[in-house]
């Protein structure tokens, strides 16, 4: 008789997590395995302080406002903690998209195509 292998549960948090970690490791040169949820975190967190409050760098506003509603309806807050929005994740995007121009045209066209394609649903 076969053994069945136990995978853990893997909540959409988690793999979220692990996607930002994967990205930000990119973006900031640091090797993956290096890269911490708690050291991409506290730049942001750093910068959102010495600014009295974070600063778009990279978004539009209309941008901000797009990845806003997004990640509020990715990870929405539950009862058990608050939304990605709640978190920085905002924040960390701009973040990214200033710190590596290649991520940043990525995110841009990305948003683009988004509100091109609302548009013609919207219009359909």
């Amino acid at each position: 008789m076969s053994k069945l292998i136990q995978i853990p549960e893997f909540s959409r948090r988690d793999a979220l997590r692990s996607i930002a970690l994967a990205v930000a490791a990119a973006g900031f040169g640091i090797p993956i395995e290096q890269a911490g949820a708690q050291q991409v975190h506290a730049q942001a967190t750093n910068m959102k302080g010495a600014l009295g409050g974070y600063h778009r760098q990279a978004l539009t506003e209309h941008e901000w406002e797009t990845v806003t509603r997004l990640a509020a309806m990715i990870v929405p807050a539950d009862d058990v903690s608050g939304s990605a929005v709640d978190a920085g994740a905002v924040e960390f995007t701009d973040l990214l998209c200033a710190s590596n121009e290649d991520l940043a045209n990525i995110f841009h066209g990305g948003l683009a195509w988004l509100d091109a394609t609302m548009r013609e649903r919207e219009n359909a």
